[in-house]
């Protein structure tokens, strides 16, 4: 059973705000020039791209 038993809409609504917060941190991370922000531009794409994916998963699995 997913740990997000609620209203599949919102759960529908999520996984849109994660892609587009996981779009932005790719922009962001193409544009970041300055070597000190390169490291955290890797790890927000990174934290962007797991919560999509985990909200993809559990949007599946209801």
């Amino acid at each position: 059973m997913p740990v997000w038993s609620g209203d599949k809409q919102v759960l529908y609504r999520l996984v849109n705000q994660a892609r587009e917060q996981w779009r932005l941190a790719r922009e962001h991370f193409e544009f970041v020039k300055d070597p000190e922000l390169v490291d955290a531009a890797i790890n927000n794409l990174q934290a962007a791209e797991k919560r999509y994916n985990y909200l993809l998963k559990q949007l599946r699995q209801s």
